[in-house]
């Protein structure tokens, strides 16, 4: 008889997504634009601060959620 295993599904990041603080607006950055200022640390949150594409408010990255 065969036996059973569960399985993960793993994936790649491709961007982050977040609201702006001050103007609301939807962002999404790409994953390797990030990951390049910030390394290793961006997959665990708290790792630093972006710049609001739309209203140009400093943004700094909270606790990092996985989806």
């Amino acid at each position: 008889m065969i036996e059973k295993a569960d399985y993960v599904i793993c994936s790649t990041p491709s961007y982050i997504s977040l609201d702006c603080p001050k103007c609301d607006d939807h962002i999404e950055i790409d994953w390797k634009k990030v990951e390049g200022a910030f390394g290793v640390n961006l997959y665990y949150g708290n790792c630093g601060a972006i710049v609001c594409q739309n209203c140009g408010h400093d943004i700094e990255l909270g606790d990092a959620e996985y989806d």
